[in-house]
Order: structure tokens, then C-alpha cells, then sequence
């Protein structure tokens, strides 16, 4: 039994690791996408004034 639980718990951690890396991933793109829009809407207002 006992064997059986380290394999499910290193499973959980593997599986773990994997979706933080693809969650920090996506939180890296959306706040360099979002920094890139703000940058945007700041040049197009400077070209207003």
C-alpha cells in the first residue's frame, strides 16, 4: 500500500510542477501583454497632447 501512495504522491507532484510551470508561463505573457498595452495607450496619448 504503502508503495502505491509514494507513486500517487509523486505523480500529484509531477503533474503539480507542471501545471505551475504553464500557469507562471501564462501569467508572464498576460503581464508582458498587458505592460505592452499600457506603454501603447501611453505613447498615443502623449501624441495627443
Amino acid at each position: 500500500m504503502k508503495e502505491r501512495m509514494d507513486a500517487v504522491i509523486e505523480a500529484a507532484i509531477r503533474t503539480g510542477k507542471i501545471v505551475g510551470t504553464v500557469v507562471i508561463v501564462k501569467l508572464r505573457l498576460a503581464v508582458h501583454a498587458t505592460s505592452g498595452k499600457i506603454r501603447v495607450q501611453q505613447n498615443l496619448s502623449f501624441s495627443m497632447v
